[in-house]
């Protein structure tokens, strides 16, 4: 095995693992009301929920990190052209951003929260909901990768289907950064907002696995 088929093993297992977590954080975050005083009323009832669900997710975020800095070593064909290689450097820039914004939700928005300081929860919710743009960026780095992936498996073999699947999961993130940039224009509190109820989320969970099975078939095909 190549050094760069065992750096980009290594990667899709901390992408995998980033996945999955990343997909139990979107089930668990819930939704944030618009209300900064109802939205602390609520982290200040469910403290311990929010601080596990948000270190979750800068734990998520930072194998997404250690992923994307991998493949930017690998030298393999994920970074060859000019649009991926960009790509793949907004990650770890984004996932940076939006697990800033995950640790302060995790312990300074909590700590204001539980202590009912209106004041301080106001300025670190701002202090987050600003990092937390990263997220957005994220979202469309993922979505020329995915682009990229697909029209890289037409050049291999026509498979509509596996064409139809990566268009889907970039479209959802396409979705996910409109809904971010429409929230901030109309003034929303949009902090750690997670979950997108529009978007199906076990997408998330099984991308690794769809990927593998593509790959299988893409093989099997090429075979023939």
């Amino acid at each position: 095995m190549s050094r760069t088929d065992t750096r980009m093993r290594v990667a899709g297992a901390w992408l995998a693992i980033a996945s999955v977590l990343l997909g139990f954080v979107l089930v668990g975050h819930g939704p944030i009301h618009p209300d900064l005083a109802l939205q602390m009323h609520i982290i200040a009832n469910n403290v311990t929920l929010w601080v596990v669900v948000h270190w979750a997710a800068a734990a998520a975020l930072s194998l997404f990190v250690v992923a994307s800095l991998i493949v930017l070593t690998a030298g393999s064909r994920l970074t060859e052209h000019w649009w991926t290689l960009s790509a793949w450097a907004v990650v770890p820039v984004g996932a940076l951003w939006t697990m800033t914004t995950a640790v302060a939700e995790a312990t300074s928005v909590a700590d204001a929260a539980a202590a009912n300081d209106m004041a301080r929860f106001t300025a670190w919710w701002a202090f987050a909901e600003g990092k937390a743009n990263g997220f957005m960026f994220l979202c469309l780095a993922v979505v020329v990768i995915a682009g990229n992936e697909a029209l890289s498996r037409q050049q291999i073999t026509p498979s509509w289907a596996s064409l139809g699947r990566s268009c889907g999961w970039a479209c959802c993130l396409c979705r996910l950064a409109v809904g971010h940039v429409v929230r901030h224009l109309a003034g929303q509190p949009r902090l750690g907002c997670f979950v997108f109820r529009d978007g199906p989320l076990d997408v998330v969970v099984r991308i690794g696995a769809r990927a593998n099975r593509d790959q299988r078939v893409n093989r099997s095909q090429l075979a023939l």
